[in-house]
């Protein structure tokens, strides 16, 4: 059995995507039609490396181009964009119709004007007061549809005197957003970034173009969060734009603008501005990956530091000094990828950790938001948050945050299974652990394991190494196997999620009858 092989898998997956267009396809490139090729196997043995596109809607040579890691690789870009760039939120090559899909009724519109025109009377001795501060908005807008919603919430800030920074991703911008934004704010600066970091690799490097004594209040926003269905994050259930008004509304309401002024004017304690239920504590796991890259950073953070969840707030400018010495560029990010701890993960974190740290405070205002009282208990009882509290089992924080943050659970249990019982799935096969790379290296093939090493850092960006495994091994040896340490197995097939290596140095040692301790999870279907 090829633990490498998968041309099946990738002719699926191009044939399912809606970015492969046959007949488009053929009357495109005359030749394919000539060699008698079936299409889509044109495309992924030679089409894309002569350039071909799959479709009018994807270019792959853009895709390619803002993607280095995957040009790289040599892999083929819409398999690498339907596979794992869909889910990291690359949207390079991907051609935008020129249109805004994000509209704002007329209803919300005079209520808007109604409610923005009411709040200037009503704050208007706070307005008078803070007439004279200077204001600077970041707006990173890589959902380039959210332009329209995200006007009203900027034009609340025309009481104020503030200039305005816009960040937006090389390969995935539209042309027409752009120019109406320039009609709403003639002077805006404009900055355009490769897709890293997510929305805070280029604020922290638009820090560094800036002097930050210009200013004295910076509000911090981005267009994440406008279609998400239902989210369960930090014990709250989002649906729909919940999210997205949820964040703005926080800072840029029609009166929470004003609130937010006047809470940095009456209280010179307070350091960040945002919505209340939003700043949040981590649980271990985030707290303990947060810890490791400030460790590298030489930064340090109390232990149960607090943060904003989503990112969008207001900040004192001077605040922001401490971080922005610590000279970040987007050079410093890596491509945007979901599902890995990054740094652009951690610096969320620590932009507000650190100003809780200088002796300031995280103020929240009140939004209303929705409780979803049957929708959340459902989410409490499946949360694999619940997985952290159980003293029998150790779980790996990358693991965690990579395989099971977000997942729901219906039950889960410790019993011993038969090393020759475990599964492995790999690229959407399934293999018994002896066929996996890593017991093959035991057995003195490192060849396929180096191939199976550098898999896995470009699909998933997890470094493994020979070397890695040998102090693995060697640690096992010299201190024993850590009981609580137990492989993570997927009780539907008795497939490893986490502690592959560990098992088949064991396997290695005891063979297929060897039983080890392992935690067994039931994931709720659907």
């Amino acid at each position: 059995m090829n633990f490498f092989s998968h041309n099946k898998l990738d002719y699926d997956v191009i044939k399912r995507s809606k970015y492969f267009n046959k007949k488009w396809y053929l009357e495109t490139y005359p030749d394919v039609l000539k060699s008698g090729m079936n299409p889509i196997d044109h495309y992924l043995k030679k089409g894309w490396k002569e350039k071909h596109n799959p479709s009018e809607s994807f270019d792959g040579n853009a895709y390619l181009k803002e993607n280095m890691d995957v040009k790289n690789a040599k892999m083929n870009p819409l398999l690498h964009y339907e596979r794992y760039g869909r889910y990291e939120g690359r949207r390079g090559g991907i051609k935008i119709k020129q249109k805004v899909t994000y509209n704002v009724n007329v209803i919300k519109k005079i209520a808007h004007y109604f409610n923005k025109n009411f709040a200037k009377l009503l704050y208007r001795n706070v307005i008078k007061q803070n007439k004279n501060k200077r204001v600077l908005v970041v707006l990173h807008l890589f959902y380039m549809e959210s332009w329209n919603a995200i006007k009203l919430y900027l034009d609340n800030l025309k009481a104020y005197d503030y200039d305005l920074v816009v960040t937006y991703v090389r390969g995935c911008y539209d042309k027409r957003v752009l120019s109406k934004i320039k009609e709403f704010n003639k002077n805006v600066k404009m900055y355009m970034y490769p897709n890293r970091g997510f929305d805070i690799g280029p604020f922290l490097d638009v820090l560094q173009k800036i002097n930050l004594a210009d200013y004295d209040i910076v509000f911090k926003l981005h267009s994440k969060g406008i279609y998400r269905k239902q989210i369960y994050i930090y014990n709250q259930i989002f649906k729909n734009k919940d999210w997205f008004y949820n964040l703005y509304n926080g800072i840029l309401g029609e009166f929470s603008v004003h609130k937010v002024m006047k809470a940095f004017s009456n209280n010179k304690n307070i350091g960040v501005v945002a919505s209340k239920n939003l700043i949040v504590c981590d649980p271990k796991h985030k707290q303990n990956l947060t810890q490791e890259i400030a460790e590298k950073y030489k930064i340090k953070l109390h232990k149960n530091y607090r943060y904003v969840a989503g990112s969008c707030f207001a900040i004192r400018a001077e605040g922001l000094e401490k971080i922005k010495k610590q000279n970040l560029t987007i050079k410093n990010f890596s491509c945007t990828k979901r599902g890995i701890f990054s740094l652009a993960h951690a610096m969320e974190r620590i932009i507000c950790a650190m100003i809780e740290k200088q002796g300031n405070i995280i103020y929240g205002l009140k939004v209303p938001h929705p409780i979803y009282k049957s929708e959340l208990e459902i989410a409490q009882k499946t949360s694999s948050l619940r997985l952290l509290d159980d003293r029998r089992f150790v779980l790996d924080d990358e693991f965690f945050y990579r395989g099971l943050e977000g997942k729901k659970i219906r039950n889960y249990y410790v019993k011993r299974i038969a090393l020759g019982d475990i599964n492995r799935s790999w690229k959407g096969k399934i293999f018994k652990l002896h066929e996996c790379a890593p017991y093959i290296y035991l057995k003195g093939n490192s060849q396929a394991y180096n191939r199976y090493c550098k898999e896995n850092k470009r699909m998933f960006n997890i470094e493994m190494s020979q070397h890695r495994f040998d102090c693995l091994v060697s640690c096992i040896e010299s201190k024993g196997f850590n009981a609580k340490s137990m492989p993570v197995i997927n009780a539907a097939d008795n497939v490893i999620m986490d502690g592959q290596h560990r098992s088949c140095y064991l396997l290695s040692k005891f063979g297929t009858e060897h039983k080890v301790r392992a935690l067994f999870i039931e994931f709720v279907k659907g």
